[in-house]
């Protein structure tokens, strides 16, 4: 895609900072006489820029410089443009005096609905979906119980009528939080030294601010140094052994909101009965963890839609255990079974690429990425097997089925048309396989043209959705 096809979801995104950057220009230029309309100027400076950027995207569609926007693009650009109002009452919330309707909550709320109806048609970030829909409930509920929100706790009366009910709900927020968190660390499968060590510590310090630090307090303190001290420890470990996962990184930034909530608590004193709004706080750090790992995910690649701990138990009786290929597995890969093997491993957005582990040790992998069908189908995608390799001690451990199952699942959930790869006559048990499988066969001969050799196979193809 050329650069200047990308001007429109370029300013999709756009369109999310103008009003905090435009809030900061009229801030610096506008008298002190006008602060309290400044939300009123910035509203007129954002207008007119988006209707200047309108201009000018039609004179460069006049001049047949630019491309009219098809469907898609049209889409993002709505998509982009609700961001933008919605941007606009968060950045001037205080000056609008909407401070505890327009929550953060509220705000990713209604970017997520507005991206799953207009542009993926699919529930994305399921934590942010259940965990702000839960403090978006208990955050309004406080407001009219009480009668204080989260922002103006400093000048308003708190209603004590509903403490009990208040505690209820806060009670409700905190375990949802505490089981959605470790259900997630549980499920990242990090069950080391150094990991268990951290879950000691958080637990031992969660306990001492639930009940005012009534363990020794040098005691606590060593524990402070000790847990950061291990965490490097662990992380220098990994990355040595080449062992490091960025679920690693996931894991202590969990554990340790974990230990934030209930410093938070505690510090408000909330384990002695006490209604402080400034509790309320716990929420919106919560908020931001999660926002944080639901944009780390897809920038480091981290997929965890099959990380359920749950469903490692007959993995365990088989003796090996399915991971999502890293760029670390893909160097024990070229050191264990060659470049070659290694070049053919794809890690990225568009691809899915697994590896069979038994004792630290790689025994098996599989490779596969999407691409478009061929026209007339060119609206659908299919995955195809770059590779599938079992190490030969391996073999006829059903290792290669888990590695085809666990692929096809993966593409089933995408929406994936058709799962189709190519076998040598050579690789008699592969091709057993794919038989046993369901999957259609078809013999082919094809031209390796780096060989300069004609190679008999078989192509092999099975319908997913």
């Amino acid at each position: 895609m050329k650069r200047i096809e990308k001007l429109y979801f370029i300013l999709t995104y756009m369109f999310f900072i103008y009003p905090p950057f435009i809030f900061g220009l009229v801030s610096i230029y506008q008298t002190e006489k006008y602060e309290e309309s400044v939300h009123i100027t910035s509203l007129i400076v954002n207008l007119i820029l988006i209707v200047v950027l309108a201009g000018i995207l039609a004179a460069l569609i006049q001049y047949k410089k630019l491309h009219i926007p098809n469907k898609l693009e049209i889409k993002y650009l709505i998509f982009g443009f609700i961001g933008n109002i919605v941007m606009y009452f968060y950045t001037f919330q205080n000056a609008m005096k909407i401070d505890n309707i327009v929550t953060i909550y509220l705000v990713l709320l209604i970017v997520l609905a507005a991206d799953y109806f207009l542009i993926s048609k699919k529930i994305k970030a399921k934590e942010l979906w259940i965990l702000l829909t839960l403090f978006l409930v208990v955050d309004y509920a406080h407001l009219l119980l009480t009668g204080c929100g989260f922002v103006d706790s400093w000048d308003c009366t708190v209603n004590h009528t509903y403490d009990v009910l208040i505690i209820i709900l806060y009670s409700i927020t905190v375990l949802t939080i505490l089981a959605y968190y470790g259900y997630r660390i549980l499920s990242y499968k990090l069950f080391d030294l150094f990991k268990i060590l951290n879950i000691i510590f958080v637990a031992i310090i969660s306990y001492a601010f639930a009940n005012e630090v009534i363990m020794e307090e040098k005691f606590i303190l060593t524990i402070f140094i000790f847990m950061p001290f291990f965490v490097v420890v662990d992380f220098i470990v990994n990355i040595v052994n080449k062992t490091y996962t960025h679920k690693t990184l996931l894991f202590y930034i969990r554990s340790t909101a974990i230990l934030s909530v209930f410093g938070v608590l505690g510090a408000f004193n909330f384990f002695d009965g006490e209604i402080d709004v400034n509790i309320l706080s716990f929420m919106v750090a919560i908020t931001y963890v999660s926002l944080l790992i639901s944009i780390m995910k897809p920038l480091l690649k981290i997929n965890l839609r099959e990380a359920n701990p749950l469903k490692t138990l007959k993995q365990s009786f088989s003796g090996f255990h399915l991971h999502e290929c890293t760029d670390m597995h893909k160097d024990l890969i070229k050191e264990e079974y060659g470049k070659k093997h290694s070049d053919l491993i794809v890690i990225d957005t568009n691809s899915y690429s697994l590896v069979a582990i038994i004792d630290n040790n790689i025994v098996g992998f599989i490779s596969t990425f999407i691409k478009p069908l061929p026209s007339p189908l060119e609206n659908l995608n299919e995955g195809y097997i770059n590779i599938i390799e079992v190490h030969e001690k391996f073999k006829n451990q059903g290792i290669e089925t888990r590695l085809i199952e666990k692929t096809e699942k993966y593409f089933k959930q995408n929406k994936i048309a058709q799962l189709r790869g190519w076998s040598s006559n050579d690789n008699l048990e592969v091709i057993t396989i794919w038989n046993k499988l369901h999957y259609s066969l078809s013999s082919t001969t094809i031209w390796i043209k780096e060989k300069k050799v004609s190679v008999e196979g078989y192509y092999f193809t099975k319908k997913l959705n």
